[in-house]
């Protein structure tokens, strides 16, 4: 029975563990949080009649790769502020204010799977070429990206459309 969820999918026992938590990135540190949250994760599983998890090296191992690798592949963002990033980096003088397309650039709203910060990438190295003959034709600057816009802007596009 899964206890904790990670993005508001599975158990409701244990607290959320996505990567909008501060999730200890050392293993000393994850060593720390795991000592101080037994005694609570035991009294709730004892009273749901839940056995204690018998977690040898390899599955905290795993354990811990999983929880850094939620950050590190898909940090969070705020979509409010990736619809900033969006005007803000030039993007929707092609693409739209909303990312729904234009006469110069395609849609960028996602209308089936969502955007990851890998898919996004690809996209981004994939239009590299293109866009830089744009910008060149256009005289437009070359829209710099922080490392931090990159969240905001996959929730900004994966956004769901707003009701008409």
């Amino acid at each position: 029975m899964p206890c904790h969820s990670v993005g508001g999918q599975g158990g409701n026992l244990g607290p959320e563990l996505g990567p909008d938590q501060d999730i200890p990135l050392t293993t000393a540190q994850f060593a720390s949080v795991m000592w101080n949250h037994a005694p609570t994760m035991l009294k709730k599983a004892t009273g749901k009649g839940i056995p204690p998890s018998q977690l040898e090296a390899k599955d905290m191992a795993d354990l811990l790769a999983f929880l850094t690798s939620l950050r590190y592949f898909e940090p969070s963002g705020s979509a409010l502020l990736g619809q900033k990033v969006f005007a803000e980096r030039g993007c929707a003088a092609c693409h739209g204010t909303m990312g729904e397309g234009s006469k110069m650039g395609p849609a960028l709203r996602r209308q089936t799977e969502a955007y990851t910060t890998v898919s996004f990438t690809t996209a981004l190295w994939r239009h590299g070429p293109k866009m830089l003959d744009r910008v060149q034709e256009s005289g437009m600057p070359w829209p710099e990206l922080k490392p931090t816009d990159v969240g905001n802007l996959v929730s900004f596009l994966n956004m769901p459309p707003a009701s008409k």
